[in-house]
């Protein structure tokens, strides 16, 4: 069946391409539920990032990312550009580490994540650090998602 615009449809007037598979209004691939599809098949939301069937946010790679873009295991846990944990504060460089080794780039400001209480945070974070991250909690104040330095 084939309407106006000669564009295919099937008996529920759905458009469909020349294969059968089903397109939106703008030739999107759709599935059977109606869920955006790249051409090979990768469910896509509306910006056209690629989402997992639980709908998390995965690179090309099919890594996990969350919605800051920042590279996550299957626990939830952050992860760098090589596969090293990181906890919330490790985006600043007062604890010698450099920005650019989270794979979301330069932060100039760790985000305070509520998934991650700073006690649990300190608690997975490598023994050496410890001391470093207590320090530069006692050192900076949480004001609306910047922290600032306080004497």
């Amino acid at each position: 069946m084939r309407d106006e615009q000669e564009v295919m449809r099937d008996e529920q007037g759905v458009m469909r391409d020349e294969q059968g598979v089903m397109r939106d209004e703008q030739g999107v691939m759709r599935d059977e539920q109606g869920v955006m599809r790249d051409e090979q098949g990768v469910m896509r939301d509306e910006h056209g990032v690629m989402r997992d069937e639980q709908g998390v946010m995965r690179d090309e790679q099919g890594v996990m990312r969350d919605e800051q873009g920042v590279m996550r295991d299957e626990q939830g846990v952050m992860r760098d550009k090589q596969g090293v944990m990181r906890d919330e504060f490790s985006t600043h460089p007062s604890l010698g580490l450099d920005a650019g080794d989270l794979s979301i780039g330069e932060l100039p400001y760790a985000s305070a994540s509520p998934q991650f209480p700073s006690d649990e945070v300190i608690t997975h974070h490598h023994h050496h650090h410890r001391k470093q991250v207590r320090r530069y909690e006692e050192h900076y104040v949480v004001t609306g998602g910047r922290r600032e330095k306080c004497d």
